[in-house]
Formats: structure tokens, C-alpha cells, sequence
């Protein structure tokens, strides 16, 4: 009678078109290959992770060839743990200020979920859940020192400190401040803004850090809005230049471009304004000026001459 030819797994593998189950086996860890064991054998055998996540695992192969075994889903064990079967891998991903490292397998197989190591723009290493990740809610190591501090703080003011606290705060700055809306008209000389509903605040030309003679100094201040000036308004001076080291430079730059945008046609220059030449002044139609020079007098129209006379004439009968 003739011997019967056994039946290794690996020809098991290729007649049921298995070839994952071949990718996945681990020679190193098994010692020999599938084509070195039969099909039904009950010994144990090292499979790698499909994702490559995980330690390579023993099964035996009689269990994966049995008909009763749900082979379309021969899955790691590992993987097969998590909430989120799919498992998708964001190493290098970066989400706010975290990056991420790596799974935490340790955590992700402690509370059933996926966590990812993940490093701080800070320094700091946090282990985070995927969900959290993806929507967003966790983008920070939650280190409130760093994190709530300086300009992340709703209370930011710019980088203030105790003693410029104290002089924004003296009677010497307040009168410097309404002495530079007067001059100006109570008119931002950025963009125009004026009104009592506008938040107005005084600039200094030359910064006061480096020109301290001119800190006082009515003809170096310059009144601009609060969405022009403040660091916390986007795209404003101090919000593109920063707040330390200012120049006079910046300041022109920064409020041509800004006219260029909104569409007014009248360039600014720094040595012009100081003189007293071509400050915006509102007149009673919204987003209309005029341009007046250092005796009040009209030099140039950029409205209906109706208005021009009208805010030409208070001004020569406050004369």
C-alpha cells in the first residue's frame, strides 16, 4: 500500500490562496518554515504583526487550517484588543504642538483604547487617546506653566511688565496719550477708524526702550485702532512685528501696505506726518477723508467737496 504524502501548510496556504498568513510568518522565531510542518500539526508557530506593531505571536496551525476557525479573519491578538480594529498608525503626525512618537502599547493594552506617545513643542512627552488627537481637543502636553502662560493667556498684555504697568497706568502717560488722539483728530492714521465705538490707542514712533527722551514726546506718538496696533488683533503691527525693538521703518511699511489694502489712495511717510502733513481726518460720511497739513488747512480732497468744506470750516472757526 502506498505511503500517503503529507500535506505541509504552506501548500495548505497556496491552494486556499492564503499568501498573508505566508508574509506574516516569523523564521526567526519558528526555527523553520512552513513548508517544514503539516497542515494539521498542533505545534505552535510565530506569526508577525500585519501592522507591525506588535511582538510576534505563537498560534498553532491545525487551528488556522480547521474548518471550523474563521480564517478570513486571522488577525494579531494584539491589534485585536483595541476599540478601533483598523488600527492607523499616525507616528510622525503632527497635531497642534505634539508630534507623535509612537503606541503606547502598554497603555493601549491596560485601558483597551490606543494611546500614542506623543512629544511636545515644549519638550515634554504625553501619551494621548487617538480620538482626542483627530478632534482636536488635546494639542498640548497640558503644562499650564508653559502652555497658560505669556502669550497663550487670555490675560496676555503684550509682554507688559510691573514698571511699564506702572507708567501706562501715571497721569503723565494718560495726558501724553490724549494730547497724541487730540493731535490726530481722534483718528486712527492707519486705516481711519474714528468713533466713540472705535478702541483707540497712542503708539510711539521711536520705541521709548532705546529713545526714552521722546517717551513724552507728543510729536512721537501717532494714533492708530486697536485692530491696527493691538498684538492680539490678527494682522496688526504688533501682531506681524512683535512688541520689543519697534522702528519707525516698520511703522510706515506696515500702514502703506495696510491703505493698499483697503483701497486708500493716500501713501503715509513718517517724516510727512511728524512735520504735520497729510493726517487723515473723518469727515460726516463713513470711510471718507480728507488730508489736512500743519495748520489745519485742507491740502487735498478724497471726498464730495460738500464735506471737505464743512469739516475745513470747524476747523477754521475752532481758529
Amino acid at each position: 500500500m502506498a505511503k500517503k504524502e503529507k500535506y505541509y501548510f504552506k501548500q495548505w496556504c497556496i491552494d486556499n490562496d492564503r499568501y498573508d498568513i505566508l508574509d506574516r510568518w516569523d523564521y526567526e522565531k519558528t526555527g523553520f518554515g512552513p513548508e517544514d510542518i503539516t497542515f494539521s500539526s498542533a505545534k505552535d508557530v510565530y506569526f508577525k504583526c500585519p501592522k507591525g506593531l506588535h511582538e510576534s505571536e505563537p498560534k498553532k496551525v491545525h487551528r488556522i487550517t480547521s474548518k471550523s476557525s474563521d480564517q478570513h479573519n486571522f488577525v494579531c491578538n494584539e491589534c485585536n484588543n483595541y476599540k478601533n480594529h483598523s488600527l492607523q498608525d499616525l507616528t510622525g503626525n503632527r497635531y497642534g504642538d505634539l508630534i507623535v512618537i509612537k503606541l503606547d502599547e502598554e497603555r493601549s493594552n491596560k485601558l483597551k483604547g490606543t494611546y500614542w506617545i506623543c512629544e511636545c513643542s515644549c519638550g515634554n512627552t504625553k501619551s494621548v487617546a487617538a480620538p482626542h488627537l483627530k478632534n482636536g481637543s488635546v494639542v498640548t502636553c497640558g503644562d499650564r506653566k508653559i502652555h497658560r502662560s505669556g502669550s497663550n493667556n487670555s490675560n496676555w498684555k503684550g509682554g507688559i511688565t510691573p514698571e511699564l504697568l506702572s507708567k501706562r497706568t501715571s497721569q503723565e502717560y494718560k495726558e501724553w496719550r490724549n494730547a497724541v488722539y487730540a493731535k490726530d483728530w481722534y483718528t486712527c492714521q492707519c486705516c481711519g477708524a474714528y468713533g466713540d465705538n472705535i478702541e483707540k490707542n497712542a503708539h510711539h514712533i521711536k520705541n521709548f526702550s532705546e529713545y526714552p527722551e521722546f517717551e513724552y514726546d507728543i510729536d512721537n506718538g501717532i494714533c492708530l485702532c486697536a485692530e491696527c496696533h493691538h498684538i492680539k488683533s490678527k494682522n496688526s503691527f504688533h501682531n506681524i512685528y512683535g512688541t520689543t525693538h519697534n522702528t519707525p521703518e516698520q511703522l510706515e511699511e506696515y500702514i502703506n501696505e495696510k491703505r493698499k489694502q483697503l483701497g486708500i489712495d493716500i501713501p503715509f511717510s513718517i517724516d510727512e506726518y511728524v512735520s504735520g502733513n497729510n493726517k487723515l481726518v473723518p469727515t460726516n460720511n463713513f470711510n471718507k477723508y480728507i488730508v489736512i497739513n500743519q495748520e489745519n488747512r485742507l491740502c487735498s480732497i478724497s471726498i464730495p467737496l460738500l464735506d471737505a468744506e464743512l469739516i475745513w470750516s470747524q476747523n477754521t472757526k475752532e481758529e
